[in-house]
């Protein structure tokens, strides 16, 4: 009695039987999902994996590379939305910066929908309540910017590593006024930039959520809230 064919060897099958035609619409119905893909280095590597809940991804991804990678990295990449945000703030940039280079400008500069997370703020040296923003979170909008140029929805996540400042009952200072406005201006600068949203994993101060409100940022503070 034959045994029954494994989910990978059945999708194999299907697009080996398929004319080259007919790939495009079979690659995003497996490869297009409605939930995020996080996006995860592997370690001691500069190469990343992808998950999605409850979905085989990496290995539908692997086997439609394996028959059009061009088109299957093109659907992928511009048609999720990727998570890619990292707790550990001392390599958000780095991991930032090696992911879009993995991708290579080919594919990162097709990416419309990705979460990082909320850019750095850091204290003025010698004035611990002033924020401003901090050269990684500069350098973070300035990869969005140059790298990702197709980007039309920006998910900003605010956790407890990065809240600093922003935290309900966090001293509001002119500086705190000034870095988010900066972030804002250089989020302006992402030219197909439409949507702006400010996930909080915690309690966001109700004055620096009326300042990013004013920025026409969308501001969500249902406390983990799941996809």
């Amino acid at each position: 009695m034959a045994q029954p064919k494994a989910p990978a060897e059945e999708l194999k099958a299907r697009l080996t039987a398929m004319s080259p035609e007919s790939h495009s619409k079979f690659f995003r119905e497996i490869l297009v999902t409605l939930k995020p893909v996080f996006v995860s280095r592997e370690p001691n590597s500069s190469k990343f994996g992808y998950y999605v809940p409850n979905v085989p991804m990496q290995d539908a991804l692997a086997i439609c590379q394996a028959v059009n990678e061009r088109e299957a990295n093109s659907i992928f990449y511009s048609s999720n939305h990727f998570n890619a945000v990292d707790s550990y703030i001392t390599r958000e940039t780095s991991d930032l910066k090696a992911f879009l280079d993995f991708l290579s400008p080919c594919y990162s500069s097709l990416l419309s929908s990705i979460s990082i997370s909320f850019p750095i703020l850091q204290a003025e040296q010698g004035q611990s309540q002033e924020r401003k923003l901090s050269l990684d979170g500069m350098q973070c909008l300035k990869l969005l910017q140059t790298s990702c140029t197709k980007l039309k929805t920006l998910e900003l996540v605010v956790h407890p590593s990065n809240s600093f400042g922003l935290a309900r009952n966090a001293p509001i200072y002119l500086r705190l006024k000034d870095s988010l406005s900066r972030v804002n201006e250089e989020l302006r600068r992402i030219s197909l930039l439409e949507k702006v949203i400010v996930r909080c994993f915690g309690n966001l101060d109700p004055e620096v959520e009326k300042l990013m409100k004013g920025f026409d940022w969308e501001v969500d503070t249902d406390q983990c809230k799941p996809y």
